[in-house]
């Protein structure tokens, strides 16, 4: 009887390991660094792409500084704005900048609290929401044009839709529709338990207000062109969430190569 009991603490004692092991991945994500870049011969600085940078510090309203590249192209066209997802860094777009800067004149990311060389802790879309005002603020009146991937794509999307910001169109890649169900697919691909370790993770984050963000779609959403661009399965899900007569633009790639899914070469609108 007693080794029974001493079983099932362990197997108790396991569990809440593994849920509160998720829960500090949620808020502190494996760090998208130079390490990584280079063990993926990726590009591992600005001046590897040949385009004009500037580097500054974004101060959010909680106090953070979250620092930012800035590029100048030499090309007379509209700002970007990209937010990378859940994970990774302002170096995931370095592949990505020679297609965008045919066309776009300045091109600004930055290393998401929590993320690349970010002080903080992940905040899954809530405190993000009111970085991305933050550094709208500094862009200033700048024709712009918002992107993201994943999470970053959902916080870039629902501000349009709240009416925070109106840009001349939206990039998405493999945005996050259903946050928590993603999420959890996200866990499972970076090898954490999904059953029922996430899912009692999931429910903890939903309980103290901290789930991942969900796509919000009103049906009286401003025109905004969108190009929604998938590399994975969620494309029907977003179909589904968009409200018909959206102009909204959806391309479903073989290609699983998120760089080459993240290059768009030309206006979508």
């Amino acid at each position: 009887m007693g080794l029974f009991l001493l079983l099932i603490v362990a197997a108790f004692f396991l569990l809440w390991a593994g849920v509160a092991g998720i829960l500090h991945a949620a808020q502190h994500p494996t760090r998208d660094g130079i390490g990584r870049a280079l063990a993926h011969t990726r590009p591992t600085d600005p001046e590897q792409i040949g385009l004009e940078t500037d580097s500054w510090m974004l101060r959010t309203i909680d106090g953070l500084d979250l620092p930012v590249w800035d590029f100048q192209t030499g090309v007379d066209g509209p700002t970007v704005l990209w937010l990378h997802d859940w994970g990774g860094s302002r170096l995931g777009l370095l592949p990505r900048l020679p297609a965008w800067a045919s066309w776009c004149g300045r091109i600004v990311t930055f290393d998401a609290r929590g993320h690349g060389d970010a002080p903080g802790s992940c905040a899954l879309g809530h405190a993000e929401a009111g970085d991305l005002e933050a550094v709208l603020e500094r862009i200033g009146d700048d024709q712009l044009i918002l992107a993201g991937e994943g999470l970053g794509a959902v916080v870039a999307l629902n501000a349009v839709m709240r009416g925070d910001v109106e840009p001349l169109g939206v990039f998405v890649l493999d945005p996050f529709v259903l946050g928590s169900d993603r999420f959890r697919r996200d866990l499972g691909d970076s090898g954490y338990h999904v059953f029922p370790v996430a899912d009692l993770a999931l429910i903890i984050l939903w309980l103290q207000g901290r789930s991942p963000v969900e796509l919000e779609w009103p049906a009286t959403a401003p025109d905004v062109p969108v190009l929604a661009r998938f590399t994975g399965s969620d494309a029907d899900a977003f179909r589904e969430a968009v409200p018909a007569g959206s102009p909204v633009r959806i391309d479903e790639v073989i290609e699983t190569d998120s760089d080459l899914g993240g290059a768009v070469d030309s206006p979508w609108w």
